[in-house]
């Protein structure tokens, strides 16, 4: 079966966001750079040194936080 997707997606793997597992899998690794550089002020060198495993685990940590700070932003826009 992986063949003949393969085959007709004129590509040799399934896409990572298919294959990857987690709440946030659907993110690529440039979506997940840039959360990096830009919100957590990391160099696109230190962050692709870190273990893979590791950067998605803080990368899922940051996303509950930005989840978390977006309630917090919509339940104040309500309150006003």
């Amino acid at each position: 079966m992986a063949s003949l997707w393969g085959v007709r997606h004129n590509n040799l793997f399934y896409p990572r966001n298919l294959t990857s597992k987690g709440e946030y899998g659907q993110y690529d690794l440039t979506s997940k750079l840039y959360i990096f550089m830009k919100r957590l002020g990391q160099d696109y060198n230190r962050v692709m040194l870190m273990d893979a495993e590791e950067r998605d685990m803080i990368f899922e940590m940051e996303m509950k936080l930005i989840e978390e700070e977006k309630k917090d932003g919509d339940k104040l826009k309500n309150k006003n």
